[in-house]
């Protein structure tokens, strides 16, 4: 996911600047990668994709597979943020 969401801000969204931050708070692992790019209607986004190519609706499936909460915001001219919540060793968390 954080491969795909680096080179979806570099090749699609024209950014500038990526930022990839990894956080381990109370065994919930957070990865996000944000970007100050073209940015996109995510909703428009979401349902259309190319040949062979999964997009955001891939990587919100493979991140539901892994058990992990998959959150994508973005607008135009304003960039796009990733992120991946997981749940580490069993535990639960207290998010609300």
């Amino acid at each position: 996911m954080l491969n795909e969401a680096i080179e979806n801000a570099l090749n699609h969204g024209q950014a500038k600047r990526v930022a990839v931050k990894m956080e381990n708070n109370n065994n919930v692992l957070q990865l996000t990668v944000s970007d100050d790019g073209l940015g996109f209607d995510v909703n428009s986004t979401i349902s259309g994709r190319a040949a062979g190519h999964f997009g955001i609706a891939g990587m919100r499936e493979r991140a539901k597979r892994a058990g992990a909460d998959f959150q994508i915001t973005s607008s135009a001219g304003k960039g796009t943020v990733v992120s991946l919540q997981l749940v580490l060793q069993g535990k639960k968390s207290n998010r609300a």
